[in-house]
């Protein structure tokens, strides 16, 4: 669902057109993943390490220039996506390690369902790095498929 950037006074007309499409919860700012965050549930000071993370974002930015590359800059970007996927995969494939005989039907779905995703964040992942390996050209002849 994308954000409703328009208020009182902001025609939605001012809003550029990359953050039109975005999820209603995303964040560019937030540095820490919610699969760090999740162990913090309840914590009282979650909002304060949330702040630390966008602060440490913006002076980040503030402070850094990219570094000269042959690269386009959308190539790397989705370098980077396919490092996060790399990540979510390997993630639920922690989620689905079961070993202990005594499961229940919870834990079962659960286990089932997040090998399920694993596979198809693996397959996505492999279409990114396919990609990047064999530039735009190629890339336009296979079709990806998830």
């Amino acid at each position: 669902m994308a954000k409703d950037f328009s208020g009182p006074g902001d025609p939605a007309d001012d809003v550029p057109p990359w953050r039109r499409d975005l999820d209603t919860d995303y964040e560019e700012s937030d540095i820490f993943r919610e699969t760090f965050l999740q162990w913090m549930y309840g914590h009282e000071d979650l909002a304060t390490i949330r702040a630390y993370g966008r602060l440490q974002y913006s002076l980040t930015l503030s402070h850094l220039h990219a570094p000269p590359s042959n690269e386009h800059w959308r190539a790397t970007a989705m370098r980077s996506v396919a490092k996060d996927l790399r990540h979510l995969k390997n993630y639920l494939r922690h989620i689905a390690f079961g070993e202990n005989d005594e499961l229940d039907e919870v834990d079962e779905y659960w286990i089932r369902y997040a090998r399920r995703l694993a596979k198809r964040l693996g397959a996505i992942e492999e279409h990114v790095e396919h990609a990047l390996k064999t530039g735009p050209v190629e890339r336009r002849r296979r079709r990806a498929s998830y």
